[in-house]
């Protein structure tokens, strides 16, 4: 994964939201779970004869039957059972509820063009009443989640920008932190794709000042990583490699594992400059991070196999270490190597170059 994506934010979360009404999702009652094919086609037939005969509560009914039958595998029947409620609303509610519904199952099967137009319905009824914004805060913020995701995955990406600030343009506290979090997010990455890196820059700031916590969290290397890069985009000056020394330096952040490409990235800066034998340096002290930082994760730690194959990247650049004038970086990288080395060819071909390098002599190339 890219730093954009893996960062971009402190949450991390760039994902689909909750799949249909719940408390989170609508803010207003709980679904209960998918129910059997035969139980769901009498509750809308309920929901349809209450409407029929102008009872209350077809609304509700009709959206539940809806999330359920796509929880059952029927996304088709929800998206259509969706539209009777769109066409026939018991309440505002049931109708900004249903249009974020029915957006999100089309952009999960892959219809983009129908999400986006029960999306853009939606904001067109919340801009002509935005007094119902508070009222229905997570489903709109729902809603312009899922929209952003649509417009990036189409490349809009500065539509995508101007469509996060329906929430990041709002008071703090009309919106869970958890969604402005992921909208900062899909903003910052979309300014950057958009050609605006000052922009991108701007939301990183916004979103430090607002929600300092992203700045030490799991993911807070990543994240202060890009605010380096987006400040030089050479990612060579001495002002962009301090940055990340400080980092590096951080007693608390030294603790993440994210701290390990924070390191790498100083080493490139250093080899950017010409300045091998700093950036070998680096590598090694990259790696002994990396070390320490495995002996800490449990085996079955989702951390251990991206560090595991950061050494083994780490190795692979400190191999060579003698042509920046330190043989012994490169004797010890060569024999972890061998130590990893898979079949008795590889191992054998590391032997060699270990050799050369112990006889002061250029290895072949690997």
């Amino acid at each position: 994964m890219t730093t954009v994506s893996i960062v971009l934010c402190c949450m991390g979360l760039i994902g689909s939201p909750a799949a249909g009404p719940s408390p989170v999702a609508d803010q207003r009652t709980d679904v209960g779970q998918p129910a059997d094919i035969q139980s769901l086609h009498a509750a809308l037939a309920e929901a349809r004869r209450r409407r029929q005969t102008g009872q209350s509560g077809h609304g509700d009914l009709a959206r539940r039957a809806a999330w359920q039958f796509y929880q059952a595998g029927h996304p088709l029947i929800a998206i259509e059972v969706l539209g009777e409620v769109i066409a026939n609303p018991e309440s505002t509610f049931d109708l900004i509820s249903a249009l974020r519904m029915q957006g999100q199952y089309l952009r999960r099967l892959g219809r983009a063009a129908e999400a986006i137009e029960a999306f853009e319905r939606l904001f067109a009824i919340v801009d002509q009443h935005p007094e119902l914004v508070p009222q229905y805060a997570l489903s709109y913020a729902s809603a312009v989640e899922q929209y952003v995701l649509l417009l990036d995955a189409q490349q809009r990406y500065a539509d995508a920008a101007v469509a996060a600030e329906r929430v990041l343009g709002a008071e703090p506290g009309t919106f869970d932190d958890r969604q402005v979090k992921s909208l900062f997010t899909a903003s910052i990455r979309a300014l950057e794709r958009s050609g605006d890196p000052a922009g991108a820059l701007a939301k990183v700031e916004q979103l430090l000042e607002r929600f300092p916590e992203c700045g030490r969290d799991e993911r807070a290397c990543d994240l202060l990583a890009l605010r380096a890069r987006l400040r030089d985009p050479s990612r060579s000056t001495d002002g962009y490699i301090a940055e990340l020394r400080a980092i590096w330096a951080d007693p608390e952040l030294g603790a993440r594992p994210g701290i390990v490409e924070i390191g790498r990235l100083i080493a490139d800066a250093y080899r950017a400059r010409g300045l091998l034998e700093a950036a070998v340096q680096q590598d090694a002290l990259t790696y002994a991070r990396a070390t320490a930082l495995l002996a800490g994760l449990d085996d079955a730690d989702p951390g251990v196999a991206l560090l595991e194959e950061s050494q083994r990247s780490l190795l692979g650049e400190m191999a060579s270490a003698h042509r920046a004038g330190r043989p012994d970086i490169a004797e010890f990288a060569l024999l972890r190597l061998i130590e990893r080395a898979p079949t008795a060819a590889e191992r054998a071909d590391l032997e060699v170059q270990l050799q050369a390098v112990r006889d002061g002599a250029t290895p072949p190339p690997p």
